[in-house]
């Protein structure tokens, strides 16, 4: 037997100069309480068929899904930290039941794997690259944090099933969506380690170097077109996870340019710049920051910050996730977490300097009202903080048809950006608006589509043809309206303005409402986790909603004026958003 032939003193994680001192970390509490909640989403019953999965929704309520979700085993990670790590509040440090807990987890991972190695995650036979590459990376990160613990049955399965999935892994890559190939390589790096086959040492070496092809000299990873700044924090948990397990590569080379990027969105809150990147996310995972912090001062940086973001409430946890990224992502990241912080550390002052991102199409203003993070993609999108507090998020409008047809001006654009920033506190930026598309394909075609996935996916060539065709409909593809949309920002130190445009185009049909909004349409449910975080809604009142949209049908044009000037209490001072005459305005 090749695998788990290394005993406590190889594992990284619990060498001494990192985790001897039982220090509190900031993480304890958000992970112990969400412990709890974890443990309700497995099957424990040792007598049942499906003993140790994690997907409720298959084992427990068994009409709602028809099959295991392998990301919901993820959830072996934390089971194994708190069984092997000691830190102040961890009461599971040693705890049987939460080692067999982890253990049960892995073995029903093995059971729902594919014949070829790879596992699903939205239906049957999906065969998911996602799911495979993190599930993976999360499986032999558990039995590297458990070592020789004792009961440590069915390890020739075990063997068996994350090789098939190496393999699997080692012969794909994901174009799109970097995070993914990251977890690819964490997992071929975590099965070389657990089996010393130099096989899977160059397999993650032709992954690694692969991916790095698309990290942005700006500091970033390619997720869907662009960049995504909630992905961008769980691409450097990916790279600490890396770093943790003594990675030949250059991996603090890429984490110290990937932090300086992120450092330059930071808020005092914590925030980083919610619903404005390629995938729309709130995520602010803190592993990376904190293993990081020691050697990149943006690093601790962000670590200060996330923290405090934390504890004031502003920002996502484990608590307030649904189950499946609480398993996928939430519990494992802020448990890890757990592994790594502990020392306070030091804050320093946020940069007052403005930053362009050409190519992420970001731009960060500092003013004495406090500071406005404006994507160029999302056309003119926009955070808004005041001094140590989030105050409003606009996202531009939503455009209903009288036909129910919907179009957004905020869709993610990975295209040249069409922007005039060349007069000073100015930007402006144009393009078309883009077709809503929140169908729900299974409200009359399940019958079809189940005896699609059931039956014809079942050949792995097929399954894997079709899941990129969906892919590629359903979330690349992004189709243009009859409407195009100009925004006009323009900042002083104590406020800032914004003109929208509204035009229509020629075979615009009938329209029947104009609304602001600070939510997102996009694809990934990562995206609409909860609100925004801001403070401060605007809508419109009365029939304005209605009135602009007859506007629209009758001159052709719109034009929309909003004020900003937060009070040092992070108020804002302003009526309502105002209509400008099409003629002479700016």
């Amino acid at each position: 037997m090749l695998i788990l032939n290394r005993i406590v003193r190889d594992n990284l994680i619990e060498k001494p100069e990192t985790h001897t001192a039982l220090v509190r970390s900031p993480y304890a509490d958000l992970t112990i309480s969400a412990i709890a909640r974890a443990a309700t989403l497995q099957d424990f019953n040792p007598r049942s068929k499906t003993y140790g999965c994690c997907d409720r929704n298959y084992w427990q309520y068994k009409t709602i899904t028809g099959f295991p979700a392998a990301t919901f085993q993820q959830l072996a990670l934390p089971f194994a930290l708190l069984y092997s790590v000691p830190f102040e509040g961890n009461v599971y440090h040693q705890d049987e039941a939460m080692l067999e807990r982890a253990l049960a987890a892995v073995r029903f991972w093995c059971t729902a794997q594919h014949r070829g190695g790879a596992l699903d995650e939205w239906y049957r036979h999906e065969y998911s690259y996602c799911a495979t590459a993190f599930t993976t990376f999360g499986m032999a990160e558990c039995l590297l944090l458990l070592g020789d613990s004792k009961g440590r049955g069915d390890f020739d399965q075990i063997e068996g099933a994350l090789f098939r999935a190496a393999d699997w892994l080692s012969r794909r890559f994901n174009s799109e969506v970097m995070n993914q190939n990251l977890a690819a390589c964490a997992a071929l790096w975590n099965v070389y380690r657990l089996s010393s086959q130099v096989r899977w040492k160059d397999a993650f070496t032709k992954k690694w170097t692969q991916t790095l092809q698309y990290f942005h000299p700006e500091g970033w990873f390619r997720e869907y077109g662009g960049a995504d700044l909630g992905y961008a924090t769980l691409a450097l948990d990916l790279l600490a996870c890396l770093d943790r397990r003594e990675c030949e590569e250059p991996v603090l080379d890429v984490a110290t340019k990937s932090c300086q990027y992120l450092a330059s969105f930071i808020s005092a809150t914590g925030g980083l710049a919610p619903r404005l990147g390629s995938r729309g996310t709130q995520h602010a995972f803190p592993f990376g920051f904190e293993v990081f912090a020691a050697r990149i001062p943006e690093a601790e940086q962000l670590a200060a910050h996330l923290r405090r973001g934390l504890a004031e409430g502003r920002l996502h946890s484990p608590l307030s996730v649904d189950d499946r990224y609480l398993a996928y992502f939430y519990l494992p990241q802020f448990g890890l977490a757990c592994t790594a912080a502990g020392s306070p550390l030091s804050a320093p002052e946020l940069s007052d300097e403005d930053h362009v991102w050409d190519e992420s199409g970001f731009r960060v203003w500092r003013r004495n009202f406090g500071s406005v993070v404006c994507s160029l993609r999302r056309k003119g999108a926009f955070n808004l903080h005041a001094p140590g507090k989030p105050v409003h998020c606009n996202m531009g409008y939503w455009i209903e048809a009288a036909n129910g047809r919907r179009w957004s001006s905020a869709y993610w654009n990975s295209d040249p950006v069409n922007v005039d920033d060349s007069e000073q506190s100015t930007c402006r930026v144009h393009g078309r608006f883009c077709v809503v598309n929140d169908s729900l394909p299974l409200a009359r075609g399940s019958a079809l589509f189940h005896l699609l996935t059931d039956w014809f996916f079942r050949m792995p060539w097929l399954g894997e043809w079709s899941h990129g065709i969906i892919k590629q409909r359903k979330i690349i593809r992004a189709r243009v309206g009859p409407l195009t949309f100009e925004r006009l920002l323009q900042w002083s130190e104590n406020e800032l303005r914004i003109i929208d445009t509204i035009t229509t185009l020629s075979g615009c049909p009938s329209l029947r409402a104009v609304t602001p909004i600070d939510d997102i349409d996009v694809h990934s449910p990562s995206g609409r986790l909860g609100t925004s975080g801001m403070t401060v809604r605007i809508t419109a009142e009365g029939q304005a909603s209605r009135r602009w949209a007859e506007l629209l049908n009758e001159t052709g044009s719109l034009k929309l004026e909003t004020i900003y000037a937060p009070d040092a209490n992070g108020r804002l001072d302003f009526a309502s958003i105002a209509e400008l005459s099409t003629r002479g305005a700016p």
